[in-house]
């Protein structure tokens, strides 16, 4: 549905099919806009999703708890992969 925008004047009847025109384009815009938001890369700024709680590390963090970290924010898209 393209926009044609109503230009209001002090007086106008509000009526049902005026308030369902503007329902109808207020439901198009917010489909848009949920299937526009895209993935962040390196180049690109997007949508991350939020990395799960992760506990403290000790004051020495093992290789294997940093390589767990690095993981976990790679899965949640916040670090590249490669």
């Amino acid at each position: 549905m393209s926009y044609e925008p109503n230009t209001w004047s002090t007086g106008d009847t509000i009526t049902a099919e005026k308030l369902n025109r503007l329902e109808q384009g207020v439901s198009a815009a917010a489909s848009a806009a949920d299937g526009a938001m895209a993935a962040a890369t390196t180049s690109t700024a997007g949508v991350v999703k939020q990395m799960a709680h992760m506990e403290d590390l000790g004051q020495a963090p093992t290789q294997a708890e940093f390589n767990g970290l690095l993981a976990a924010l790679q899965t949640a898209g916040i670090m590249a992969a490669e």
